[in-house]
């Protein structure tokens, strides 16, 4: 029980924050991963691209994982809260 309160504060965390940006966000039922989907104009990759080199913030193109994974970025929930919080603040200034 732990485990999953503590998960569950990290997903509303990341979710929450990323619908506060303006990214689509859905909350996931049971795993590690958030998939979000890429704002139009924007592939899976350039989307990555940019954060990493506009934000510092790394996250996975969703074309990894397949055809159907274009349109998407993929964030993890393995960090704590305050790295989350950290990477919202940085995508933030994207202004996407």
């Amino acid at each position: 029980e732990r485990l999953r309160a503590m998960y569950r504060e990290r997903r509303d965390v990341l979710v929450g924050g990323l619908r506060d940006i303006g990214l689509a966000a859905e909350a996931p039922a049971g795993t590690f991963y958030v998939w979000v989907p890429v704002p139009r104009g924007l592939t899976s990759a350039a989307l990555a691209t940019r954060c990493l080199t506009d934000a510092g913030v790394v996250v996975t193109p969703g074309n990894g994982f397949g055809e159907t994974g274009e349109g998407y970025i993929r964030l993890t929930l393995c960090s704590p809260v305050e790295r989350l919080r950290e990477a919202v603040e940085r995508l933030r200034r994207l202004k996407l």
